[in-house]
């Protein structure tokens, strides 16, 4: 997996929202490609980075597509939005600067409106592969 992530230029993330986080898989998947010496390594000035390291991802682009029953990415939940943010902070940790989220959110909170969000994520999502 560290292999694929490193040879891959493109990284497409999706993703439930379960107990406010996103599936231990991929938490799991996070922790395999987090590699000291591969994908991390200590600064050359020592001073950049978390203790000094420096990620070797740079120049990758990631979509993260996140799929929650309730509103999260503002509103009165914003704060609980702890999976797109982890994976920003960690991804920017191994050097990715372009990372983009589609949200598809608010399917149980508004059930008569199921239909609207996906064709909206759907929207949102041809329009980025054009520029992704």
């Amino acid at each position: 997996m560290v292999e694929q992530f490193v040879a891959a230029d493109k990284i497409i993330i999706a993703n439930p929202v379960w107990n406010l986080m996103f599936p231990p898989v991929l938490k799991s998947y996070i922790d395999t490609i987090f590699v000291p010496g591969i994908t991390i390594k200590p600064a050359n000035n020592g001073l950049r980075g978390l203790g000094g390291l420096v990620g070797t991802a740079q120049g990758k682009k990631v979509v993260h597509i996140q799929a929650s029953g309730t509103i999260l990415s503002y509103g009165e939940f914003e704060k609980l939005n702890f999976g797109d943010s982890y994976l920003r902070a960690v991804l920017t940790m191994l050097g990715i600067e372009d990372f983009q989220t589609i949200y598809v959110e608010g399917m149980a909170q508004y059930k008569d409106q199921a239909d609207e969000i996906k064709s909206k994520a759907l929207s949102e999502a041809t329009e980025l592969a054009k520029k992704f």
